[in-house]
């Protein structure tokens, strides 16, 4: 009974899990249909509201400091940002372009699938203080993924295998071969309602 129990409240978790993502994924599919990229997204950003009436939690993106508009890099916030470097930790959830320092960069969506994905990644994990490559200095990580050095996913139970694919397809070095954000969604939204097929 108690293995019952156990794999019971797992499944319940998972289901959990998708939901979030699958919420955060809303968030930011609103955001990119405005023409706007985050450019920080990472659990840090990510408020929980309880929702009375479905009593479930309800994501909310937050921190809007570094977005901008597609393309024109426009922004409403001030446009100089000066962090300490013990402040950097925030840079393991840059895509490779910007983490790079590309003398160019373009702001686009693919920046925040990269983000997001880390951020599916750490929601799939469930861990206190499990920070995307935390065993890697900043200054390395670029280097370190044009290996295809990725972080391992967690053991996804059959149901759910489909949201590592997915997962997987978000952290691609290069921008051009990740999913956008419409894929994301409605394969989000499949899982979360129960077809695993993206």
């Amino acid at each position: 009974m108690d293995i019952q129990f156990n794999i019971v409240n797992a499944i319940c978790f998972m289901i959990v899990q998708i939901m979030l993502a699958w919420g955060i994924s809303i968030g930011v599919k609103y955001l990119h249909d405005q023409k706007i990229v985050h450019l920080d997204l990472r659990s840090e950003n990510i408020l929980l509201k309880y929702d009375e009436k479905e009593e479930t939690l309800m994501p909310k993106i937050s921190n809007f400091l570094w977005s901008r508009e597609i393309y024109s890099g426009k922004t409403s916030a001030y446009p100089i940002i000066t962090l300490s470097s013990g402040e950097e930790v925030w840079k393991r959830w840059y895509d490779p372009d910007r983490l790079r320092n590309k003398k160019r960069y373009d702001f686009l969506p693919p920046s925040d699938i990269y983000s997001l994905g880390l951020l599916f990644w750490e929601i799939a994990w469930c861990k206190p203080k499990n920070l995307p490559f935390k065993d890697v200095p900043i200054k390395n990580l670029y280097n370190h993924l044009t290996y295809n050095n990725y972080e391992k996913l967690p053991e996804l139970p059959d149901e759910y295998q489909c949201w590592g694919f997915l997962i997987n397809g978000m952290w691609k070095l290069k921008a051009e071969d990740r999913c956008n954000i419409m894929t994301v969604e409605l394969s989000m939204r499949k899982l979360f309602k129960g077809t695993d097929s993206p």
